[in-house]
């Protein structure tokens, strides 16, 4: 996919801060690292998926609201409610009002689940919710756990598939903490969620 990094970085920067912005192009650069051993033909249509992510995350609660409305994906009142992943519902709306060059299925498909997750994920989807948890910014004990985990099984000299097997276990894995992130504060865990980490556990 033809893209001019420097312009999108660029024009990425002015929806977010500092922090978040220094957030997005970590992702950017896991998920790329990512599809060397997983899906190396969608190498920059990742890296596409990465830096738009978080485009929504800064708005206000009921713009985001308003956009996952519009996202053109179902949205339950459940999804509605996990206020944590609100931007992630919002982000396709978003995309394709401001970046339509970019709204492939594959890229507002990853950007709509990169929070929760979903059961029938993509490969392409997968590597960007795990990216988003791994990026080399996270400082959180958990974050560098997954990071060092995912890449001590990952090799260029085994399979793709024995590759993508230690990405299910990855995503697993961060599902997990997760959802014990979420119960030890009382915060609701929302539905999707759980039928991910339900369906990627039978395939690790």
């Amino acid at each position: 996919m033809s893209c001019d990094f420097l312009k999108l970085r660029e024009k990425v920067r002015g929806y977010m801060s500092e922090k978040r912005y220094r957030h997005t192009l970590g992702v950017e650069a896991s998920a790329r690292q990512i599809s060397a051993y997983c899906l190396p033909d969608s190498a920059d249509e990742l890296a596409i998926a990465a830096l738009l992510h978080d485009i929504a995350k800064e708005k206000p609660t009921e713009i985001q609201r308003e956009y996952a409305m519009k996202s053109g994906f179902t949205v339950t009142d459940d999804d509605l409610s996990t206020l944590s992943a609100l931007h992630s519902f919002a982000a396709p709306y978003l995309i394709k009002c401001d970046f339509p060059e970019l709204a492939t299925k594959d890229i507002l498909s990853a950007t709509f689940n990169h929070t929760v997750g979903a059961p029938d994920m993509s490969l392409f989807d997968e590597i960007v919710f795990v990216a988003d948890y791994i990026e080399e910014n996270r400082e959180y004990v958990h974050c560098k756990q997954m990071r060092k985990f995912l890449f001590d099984n990952l090799s260029l000299d085994g399979s793709k598939a024995e590759n993508i097997r230690a990405l299910h276990r990855t995503l697993v894995q961060i599902i997990d903490f997760t959802i014990q992130y979420l119960n030890d504060r009382n915060m609701m865990v929302n539905e999707r969620t759980i039928l991910t980490k339900n369906a990627f556990s039978t395939l690790i």
